[in-house]
């Protein structure tokens, strides 16, 4: 005979289970969504490969992993790989292959050396080559990637793969033009892609990266007592969390997996607002209902709370005739205004009915629009600088506040280099 149960008040109900899993690994499970891996900054594994052909098979074998099983990124240095290695030989099911070969007439070598990237195609396909640098002492490969999904505040993600062939002291002269070529690269992206998140990341060997807002993730030795393979982010704060695991097949380097402790600033709950309508009409309504007020009668000059009294009187006038509604928050840029999001809408709808060419239409179209609107807002600025600077700071400040403070690891947009 089944038993009954008692009823329990929602309150007391237990809002997680006994036993459940937590902690990052278990939310980064969580945020997939419709097939695409919809997490706020990428994971990442790093190596030193050292001839990756040879270890390719170990490569497949871990990339089906719990742990690393949708991994967005693998940063690969010492790929060993030359011009007669196809990109067949080296595919990796889900994955997008960026590498960037020795060559002879590049470095002067023949044999080691090498970069690659491998992409997963459920977190981003938008992937852009934007340099690669070989000589004899340093190698440099950098890409631009749109990932389906990520924060408000993180435009684009650019990666900077680096391998510093140099052992010798820090404050050789060597090892200095080598870091001084770093720092020039970064610079280059930063000033190309001013709101994006920037890493670099590979073997740095003896050089660094000496810059303040940048900060080194990996917390965990890759080379017996050292840390060799190291991975820069934008941020003055630990975003990640590093695990060593085993070395890759042969290799002298342990893998380093990065996972992210990164929590989004923008809520999925959208924020309400309060707004008043100061149409024409209403204001003629509460300029009528002040002109027909008896002013004598109110206000008594013997009266201590006189003030306050006509204060409190104006604010009820106010909420009388000036009525209030309750709105969404959109948390959109400055420039934005409705044209832009009605061409959004119809982009939407042309691209839920399969219709590729007014898709491209109004991409078009929202691009040319984006611009005008930037152009607009920065002209607006400028005419509040010259000829109402006090507004103009008022605006500025008004930006200055939305500046984000993240749980886990209070990073703010000027250390991730995001423009709000």
């Amino acid at each position: 005979m089944r038993q009954k149960v008692k009823a329990a008040a929602p309150e007391l109900l237990r809002s997680k289970k006994r036993g459940s899993r937590g902690g990052i690994r278990n939310k980064l499970r969580q945020l997939k969504w419709q097939g695409k891996v919809r997490i706020p900054l990428p994971t990442i594994l790093l190596s030193n490969a050292r001839s990756l052909i040879k270890n390719f098979d170990h490569l497949e074998s871990i990339s089906n992993q719990k742990l690393l099983h949708d991994c967005c990124i693998f940063a690969f240095t010492e790929t060993w790989f030359t011009s007669n290695i196809s990109d067949q030989q080296i595919d990796l099911s889900g994955y997008t292959v960026i590498r960037a070969d020795r060559s002879l007439d590049s470095s002067g070598k023949t044999k080691g050396g090498g970069l690659s990237f491998y992409i997963n195609d459920n977190w981003a396909r938008s992937v852009k080559v934007i340099s690669n640098h070989i000589e004899p002492n340093l190698e440099m490969l950098s890409i631009c990637v749109r990932p389906y999904w990520s924060p408000r505040e993180i435009s684009c993600i650019v990666l900077l793969l680096v391998h510093a062939i140099v052992f010798d002291s820090s404050q050789s002269a060597v090892v200095k033009a080598t870091v001084n070529k770093i720092h020039e690269q970064i610079d280059t992206l930063e000033r190309s892609y001013p709101n994006c998140t920037l890493y670099a990341l590979g073997d740095f060997n003896s050089a660094y990266i000496k810059l303040p807002r940048f900060k080194q993730q990996v917390t965990c030795t890759t080379r017996e007592n050292k840390t060799l393979d190291k991975c820069y982010v934008t941020s003055r704060a630990q975003c990640y969390k590093s695990i060593k695991l085993p070395p890759l097949g042969s290799s002298d380097h342990n893998t380093v997996f990065l996972l992210p402790k990164y929590t989004p600033v923008s809520k999925s709950t959208p924020k309400q607002i309060t707004k008043q309508i100061w149409s024409t009409s209403n204001i003629d309504k509460l300029l009528n209902c002040l002109e027909d007020t008896d002013w004598a009668t109110l206000l008594n000059n013997d009266d201590i709370n006189a003030t306050e009294k006509f204060s409190s009187y104006i604010l009820f006038c106010i909420e009388q005739c000036i009525p209030s509604i309750t709105v969404r928050d959109r948390n959109d840029k400055q420039w934005m205004n409705g044209k832009i999001r009605r061409l959004v809408a119809e982009r939407c709808s042309a691209l839920s009915n399969n219709d590729t060419t007014a898709v491209r239409d109004l991409k078009t179209a929202i691009q040319r629009e984006i611009r005008h609107a930037k152009t607009e807002y920065a002209k607006s600025i400028e005419s509040k600088l010259k000829s109402k600077p006090c507004d103009a700071w008022k605006s500025l400040n008004a930006v200055l506040k939305l500046k984000p403070s993240v749980s886990g690891c209070n990073l703010d947009p000027n250390e991730l280099n995001v423009f709000l």
